[in-house]
């Protein structure tokens, strides 16, 4: 319904009053018109419009800015599984020196077997370690003499892990037949030290029971990937710590170049 307001122009302004005014239905339901002045007896036509609809502010999305995750760490530095000729301590002594022939008991010999048997083999056990899939590579230098023999022996693996559990496995022998009462000499009673040489190292006697001088010398040292043994065995003399001066001079020579067999080198 539309009011439609009477009454005179005053200065030129529309008087919408609310009062005194009469409403007129629009018909048909439909909206009202502009209402208009005929001849100025009409009141003035007003128009009428919608209220304004609200302006909605623009809403700005954030912008997200994607930055990529940490870069993942590089892969871990692979170390040399190969053994390169002329590495050992005694292998020129060994090629100058080989034995010669069957009966020869007065030389060097040599064997490039991954499957080589290690030396520290208490009660002459026969079976393998259990890291011995893990190997690479190896050499065994042995020096024979009429009543002595010793050893240089090293075996490289696919890595450090396996090369530690080759030394836990050795330990674990030398603990189990401390008293060898099964190989073919005189029954010996090893002892076990640890020695302050490369990664970790171990110093492992065998003395015999009864007054003899057979015995069993070993230092046995692994740095990164690679365990490296110097033995005496025979008559070898006194088997005291002092008595293996000369094998740990050789291992202490012998540990500065198992640093090609670590990631961070030396």
């Amino acid at each position: 319904m539309i009011k439609h307001c009477r009454g005179p122009l005053a200065a030129g302004a529309l008087l919408l009053a609310v009062a005194g005014c009469t409403s007129h239905p629009v018909s048909g339901g439909g909206q009202a018109g502009p209402l208009a002045v005929d001849g100025g007896t009409s009141g003035p036509s007003a128009t009428i419009s919608a209220a304004a609809t609200p302006t909605t502010p623009a809403i700005t999305a954030p912008t997200v800015t994607l930055t990529a995750g940490p870069t993942p760490p590089a892969a871990a530095a692979s170390v040399p599984t190969d053994l390169p000729r002329g590495f050992l301590l005694h292998e020129n002594e060994a090629t100058a020196d080989p034995l010669r022939g069957q009966n020869d008991r007065d030389g060097w010999s040599r064997g490039d077997s991954r499957a080589a048997r290690w030396y520290v083999q208490p009660c002459q056990t026969s079976a393998d370690y259990a890291s011995d899939s893990a190997r690479t590579a190896a050499r065994t230098l042995q020096h024979l003499t009429h009543d002595a023999s010793s050893v240089e022996q090293l075996v490289v693996y696919r890595d450090a892990r396996a090369a530690v559990a080759a030394m836990a496995e050795m330990r674990q022998r030398l603990r189990r037949c401390a008293y060898d009462t099964r190989g073919p000499q005189t029954p010996l009673r090893y002892t076990v030290q640890p020695v302050a040489i490369g990664g970790e190292a171990f110093r492992a006697l065998g003395t015999t029971v009864a007054a003899t001088t057979q015995a069993e010398k070993m230092i046995v040292v692994r740095k990164g990937a690679a365990i490296v043994l110097y033995g005496a065995f025979g008559e070898v003399g006194p088997v005291t710590a002092g008595g293996t001066a000369d094998l740990e001079k050789d291992a202490r020579r012998m540990d500065g170049q198992l640093c090609r067999y670590t990631v961070a080198g030396c």
